[in-house]
């Protein structure tokens, strides 16, 4: 009889690097023992869609990468609602606050980030929140019954699709972000004004270059005071600002960190053995945001972990999504420099704008408004760096080869 024991992995984390990375490990049956460890209630869940939840455009139910049965059907053992206090790297464990403990040959730290919130007066006060987790949906959608002014902080992808949720639902809302214009690291100023002429469209008042400077209130929020003076009576803030790798785990453990746990591009970390992928993760000196390049680190892990050589190769950082259904593509560097040349295509009347960059013949810089026709093939020529042969029609999204 084969006695030979199987090795243990432990993955920590309940996002969607975490989901990821089992659905992959399952895929690819790897042959050892899989215990996922999460602090919420559930398994892995795809975050992105939180804000449709509150605005009641999709059930809780489809937000989860799988079922519990999955999990058991595929020997993998979810262990819920275990957050996790330690990692001992001498004696191979990690433990809960709850004192329960696991033991691991492998770890895998997929403990994603945390908010960013100002250093400000007031933000203990009830009604001041967030939009990180089912426990913070559920929240904001207890609310609906009760419409009222909100204030949302933050002009980035999270900022405005929580915007838009919360006024689908009956809410006046006003949107501060301290930026120059909305999307300020993904699309350039030309483009964020149909941005925000559409965002405004609907109802929602933009403060932009505006920070919250204090929030007012006895035991809940009153009002909110921003930098230039101006003052907004509300009793709800939700802060959808920028985030920070949560590498305290790894930091604690005696892991190199900075800005991230530090991995190298098979993902592994100082120690052998451990490794970490997603937003927790600074890899070969980049931290990741968005989903697709977690998706392909989580990939490349799954790969080495079966013991088939991977590296994670970062593709052009690349933006899908719909502001408040106005479909959105941006790829590329929006701060590009003096020497280029651009190509324009805009229709106001039907809010589509796209534009490309090109420098030495090379496309860097492409943001579509409106109509994302072509967006695949501008991303592969932003990767790939190879020299375009038609720039117009590229920007009709036609892609052909500098001969």
């Amino acid at each position: 009889m084969n006695t030979t024991r199987k090795e243990q992995l432990v993955i920590v984390g309940g996002g969607m690097a975490a989901g990821r990375l089992v659905t992959r490990l399952a895929e690819h049956a790897y042959d050892g023992e899989i215990t996922l460890v999460c602090k919420e209630p559930i398994g892995p869940y795809n975050r992105v869609l939180l804000p449709d939840l509150v605005g009641a455009s999709c059930a809780e139910e489809s937000l989860a990468f799988h079922d519990p049965e999955w999990y058991a059907n595929n020997s993998i053992t979810l262990r819920t609602n275990f957050e996790v206090a330690e990692v001992n790297i001498k004696t191979r464990e990690v433990r809960s606050r709850g004192g329960g403990t696991v033991s691991f040959d492998k770890l895998v730290l997929a403990t994603g980030s945390n908010l960013s919130r100002p250093t400000v007066e007031g933000l203990a006060l009830n009604g001041v929140t967030q939009l990180r987790t089912l426990e913070d949906a559920d929240a904001l959608q207890s609310l609906r019954s009760a419409p009222e002014r909100k204030v949302v902080v933050g002009g980035g992808l999270l900022g405005l699709e929580t915007a838009r949720a919360l006024q689908l639902a009956g809410n006046q809302v006003d949107l501060i972000h301290r930026g120059e214009w909305l999307l300020n690291r993904q699309i350039d100023r030309r483009a964020a004004k149909y941005v925000h002429d559409f965002i405004e469209s609907l109802g929602i008042r933009c403060h932009l270059g505006q920070s919250v400077a204090s929030v007012h209130g006895h035991r809940r929020v009153e009002a909110v005071e921003l930098t230039s003076g101006s003052v907004i009576v509300t009793r709800t803030v939700i802060f959808a600002t920028g985030v920070q790798p949560n590498d305290r785990l790894a930091s604690e453990a005696g892991l190199s960190v900075s800005d991230g746990v530090l991995v190298d591009a098979q993902l592994r970390a100082s120690t052998e053995g451990v490794f970490a992928i997603g937003e927790c993760a600074r890899v070969t000196g980049r931290n990741f945001a968005l989903v697709e390049p977690v998706y392909r680190q989580a990939d490349a892990l799954a790969m080495n972990l079966i013991g088939k050589a991977a590296t994670f190769a970062a593709p052009a950082t690349a933006t899908r999504l719909k502001v408040a259904g106005l479909p959105v593509f941006a790829v590329g560097n929006p701060e590009f420099g003096a020497v280029g040349q651009d190509v324009l295509i805009e229709d106001p009347a039907r809010t589509i704008y796209r534009r490309l960059r090109f420098e030495d013949g090379r496309l860097t810089y492409a943001v579509l408004l409106g109509d994302t026709t072509g967006s695949r093939c501008m991303q592969e020529c932003v990767t790939e760096g190879a020299k375009v042969g038609d720039p117009l029609a590229l920007a009709f999204g036609q892609w052909k080869a500098a001969a």
